[in-house]
């Protein structure tokens, strides 16, 4: 156990980390595909979304790390990179829709 690791971690087991492995392999072919949306998109909108997706799927993947690791202050990065990610889509929206963001 890491200096850093929570000393009741989930004891997830052989098959659970062979899972978690998988279901992260997965998630990121699926953003390999939201970027392919983001690079291509024919408007912007398509573009802003894809990029959203693309945001979600790397909070995912902190708090598939957290757990798997056992260290939950990947959870507080996770949620911090959300909120950053948040408003970061509302002054995109913004500025595409206004022509200006203030």
């Amino acid at each position: 156990m890491g200096p850093l690791a929570s000393p009741e971690a989930p004891a997830i087991g052989q098959f659970g980390r062979h899972l978690l492995l998988a279901v992260s392999v997965a998630i990121g072919l699926l953003t390999l595909l939201s970027l392919y949306r983001a690079v291509i998109g024919p408007r912007s909108q398509d573009r802003l979304v894809a990029v959203n997706v693309i945001n979600t799927k790397t909070v995912l993947m902190l708090a598939l790390v957290a757990h798997t690791s056992g260290q939950f202050s990947f959870v507080d990065v996770a949620l911090a990179y959300a909120l950053t990610s948040f408003v970061t889509t509302v002054a995109v929206l913004k500025a595409v829709l206004k022509g200006r963001l203030f």
